[in-house]
């Protein structure tokens, strides 16, 4: 997991947030899930490896989010693993933790019924196994928020990543297939995304459209709302890295812990075009300058770096008036 998608870890391991997202992502936006009723599971989970004398290896694995959810004797494990980055590996990645998980659970039933001691007279298998007849394990879901601007090219089944064409038609359903579930942000219909509860589905049309400036300065036609909860603010200004975002929630300000996101988008698509037009302004001026020298570099970063448009203005038309860079220089230092 890299750095950057560590807001979005610590905002979704909130039992709220989680169980929004897996609701709107399972459920199709049903209120299935109950944050209530969702606790932390171990997101490490490992194995054995080796007999007898000798030095043992063990396989460890971690999951960004995993949290067992569900009421009375039903129990669902749910781990969420936030890409950015395509995995080619990912349906032997997704299985290997899943069996894992798997095997944690048998070795903490297996554990209870030696510290019961209930396995006395019972079959040899169950006796050797330490799993009884009636032992079920809960049931494990891997899900992928996949987060990257290119779409998902990668393998969705354990299929895909074999020599199938080689293997005659008749072997074929004898392998064993293992499907993967991904949601690739950035290439879902946005009807789908509406599923999701409002701070999650703005959420993930502003990661969708970040790079999209007209779109997201009508946002609330693709989510229905104009505001979000702070700590959806947060976490989303975090993993974009946009620092305009926060000086927008700073000069709209929060209301009963809601940002106006409409209202500060505006603002800042303004702010934005102004900046936009003070910088064309600026590479005219040493579009001029360039034809009659080379521009030292401490001019030319002021220049890029002024944003009073009117005294861009001037600039140009002194650059226009100027025989050379120096002359240029030394009136613009006056």
């Amino acid at each position: 997991m890299g750095r950057k998608e560590e807001p979005l870890v610590e905002y979704y391991n909130n039992p709220v947030r989680f169980a929004e997202l897996v609701n709107g992502w399972i459920f199709d936006g049903k209120n299935y899930l109950n944050p209530e009723n969702i606790s932390d599971a171990d997101r490490r989970t490992s194995q054995k490896s080796g007999r007898g004398a000798g030095k043992k290896e063990y396989r460890q694995r971690y999951r960004d989010i995993f949290k067992q959810a569900g009421e009375w004797n039903v129990r669902l494990f749910i781990g969420t693993e936030l890409q950015e980055e395509v995995d080619y590996t990912m349906p032997l990645r997704v299985m290997d933790m899943d069996v894992l998980s798997y095997l944690h659970q048998k070795k903490r039933v297996a554990a209870v019924h030696r510290e019961n001691r209930d396995l006395k007279g019972i079959t040899s298998g169950e006796f050797l196994t330490g799993i009884t007849k009636e032992d079920r394990f809960a049931p494990v879901i891997t899900l992928i928020l996949y987060l990257n601007e290119r779409p998902w090219d990668g393998p969705v089944d354990l299929h895909g990543l074999l020599r199938m064409e080689y293997l005659p038609e008749e072997a074929k359903k004898y392998v064993e297939n293992y499907r993967i579930h991904i949601l690739d942000v950035c290439h879902t219909p946005d009807e789908e995304l509406r599923r999701f509860p409002p701070d999650i589905c703005f959420m993930l049309m502003f990661i969708k459209y970040t790079k999209d400036k007209k779109v997201l300065a009508d946002i609330r036609s693709l989510c229905g709302q104009e505001t979000i909860a702070e700590d959806t603010f947060d976490a989303l200004a975090d993993y974009v890295n946009e620092p305009e975002l926060w000086k927008m929630k700073q000069e709209v300000g929060s209301g009963k812990g809601r940002i106006n996101m409409c209202e500060g988008l505006r603002e800042l698509m303004a702010d934005s075009k102004a900046e936009g037009v003070a910088e064309g302004m600026a590479e005219a001026v040493l579009s001029l300058l360039d034809e009659k020298g080379t521009v030292p570099e401490d001019v030319r970063t002021a220049l890029l770096e002024e944003t009073d448009l009117e005294k861009l203005k001037e600039f140009n038309r002194l650059a226009a008036r100027s025989g050379s860079v120096e002359e240029f220089v030394r009136k613009w230092k006056k």
